[in-house]
């Protein structure tokens, strides 16, 4: 069974807050009701220079060679004990609820993860975990366990769906590039469309492809612009404009930069596709 350690709500705090690297004892979740920004996160723990008493504030800075998650209106933050993180929140003035936890030693524990509560059953839970910690009706202390622990139930069945079909949900993503990479694509708009954070999306699009998505896109572009100069005699400015370029210096540049070659000389010299970008 879970066991709340604290909650509250932080209502309105102010634009471009930052919170110093620190850790907890005990799992937290941070569910953003307003506002986004970036949490760099490392999963060690630093000599403590503050404690006030739910966080333990540490010396060293997190710099943006660490890991990130990237938050906003309607996503979460699940930080499994002893990781350090920072918080920067980026612009106009955000609301958060904070929930620490404990789980038992038989509970499955839960990874590091972020995602977007498109079925508002984490924001749900949270509530009725805050209003029944402001009551403190009769046996409200048994009562803020089970609900912490429905909680737990509800996020280690998030991690499990997560794990069986993440593969899946790539897949179409993928799909998708394929069909539209001559297109604009807004990745974050397909991220949100599918359910993640923009970050944790390009996390799983590179654990499932070996590159990010604008590689992959641009891999795709570059692929099919080589197709075209070596076998059709289409105008140079037309094969730009067919693989998403309508300025063509910018095209002549880009595959200039990842051929070694312009795509007149490309073309004249009928050179192989490379592996990679």
């Amino acid at each position: 069974m879970a066991k709340l350690v604290y909650c509250y709500h932080h209502s309105d705090y102010r634009k471009n807050l930052y919170v110093k690297p620190h850790f907890h004892k005990d799992y937290e979740l941070v569910y953003y009701l307003k506002g986004k920004g970036i949490s760099h996160y490392k999963p060690d723990v630093y000599r403590v220079i503050a404690n006030d008493g739910m966080s333990l504030y540490v010396a060293e800075d997190l710099n943006d060679d660490c890991a990130h998650l990237e938050f906003q209106e309607g996503s979460f933050i699940v930080y499994p004990p002893l990781t350090t993180h920072d918080e920067s929140h980026i612009g106009e003035r955000g609301s958060v609820m904070v929930l620490g936890f404990k789980l038992d030693m038989q509970d499955p524990p839960l990874p590091l993860f972020a995602r977007t509560d498109s079925t508002l059953l984490i924001k749900n839970c949270l509530l009725k975990i805050i209003h029944e910690n402001k009551e403190k009706q009769s046996n409200y202390t048994l009562m803020l366990d089970t609900l912490s622990t429905e909680l737990a139930i509800i996020l280690n069945r998030l991690v499990a769906t997560q794990n069986q079909s993440s593969t899946d949900i790539m897949e179409q993503a993928i799909r998708y590039i394929d069909d539209y990479f001559v297109s604009y694509i807004d990745l974050d708009a397909l991220a949100q469309s599918i359910g993640y954070s923009p970050d944790y999306f390009r996390h799983l699009f590179r654990k499932t492809t070996g590159c990010s998505p604008k590689q992959y896109i641009q891999q795709k572009r570059l692929s099919h612009a080589m197709q075209q100069l070596q076998h059709t005699d289409i105008p140079l400015a037309a094969v730009a404009k067919n693989c998403g370029y309508e300025d063509y210096p910018q095209f002549s540049a880009f595959f200039k930069k990842k051929v070694g070659v312009s795509p007149s000389d490309f073309r004249d010299r009928g050179a192989q596709e490379p592996a990679s970008v």
